[in-house]
């Protein structure tokens, strides 16, 4: 049995052109270096364009947000509920105020799920400060009951003692 191989048809081209192998490896190592260096230097490109147009966008965000603000909340709109009939023309600062004045009502409910922010905020300082009173009420009551109980023990026993008590 014999075995050939043609080299020509291992390291050659559709054209017929050979290579040699050290032609090869120069080559091959070239093309991996220029492709590692073109993708570094794309990926280097694309973050630097982007912390440009990140920085340019914030810049201007910065500039122009109060007056945008300002504009949205000034902004006249009519507003629409569900079935399509159109309210009195409004704007976005007039319903905040609007909303924030109905929800300053204090208004217990049911349950406490159904309690407005103002409610849960006044309920939860009364509860503090009912609370520090009472430790400090307890604190105080505890302190003259023992000075009462103190002097009562002590006037008792002098009293079975048969010693008189100075002023």
């Amino acid at each position: 049995m014999k075995i050939e191989i043609n080299l020509n048809d291992i390291m050659g081209d559709e054209y017929g052109s050979t290579e040699s192998l050290a032609e090869s490896i120069h080559r091959q190592v070239s093309d991996t270096i220029a492709d590692h260096v073109r993708k570094g230097v794309t990926q280097k490109v694309n973050e630097e364009v982007n912390k440009a147009i990140q920085d340019g966008i914030a810049a201007e965000l910065k500039s122009k947000m109060p007056s945008l603000v300002d504009d949205l909340m000034n902004a006249e709109y009519t507003p629409v509920n569900s079935w399509g009939a159109k309210s009195e023309t409004t704007t976005v600062r007039a319903q905040l105020i609007k909303a924030v004045s109905e929800n300053l009502v204090y208004k217990k409910q049911s349950y406490r799920s159904e309690e407005n922010a103002f409610t849960k905020a006044v309920d939860a300082t009364i509860e503090h400060l009912v609370s520090q009173f009472k430790a400090d009420f307890n604190q105080k009551v505890d302190a003259s009951f023992k000075q009462e109980a103190l002097r009562v023990a002590t006037t008792s026993i002098l009293a079975k003692l048969g010693v008189s008590q100075a002023a």
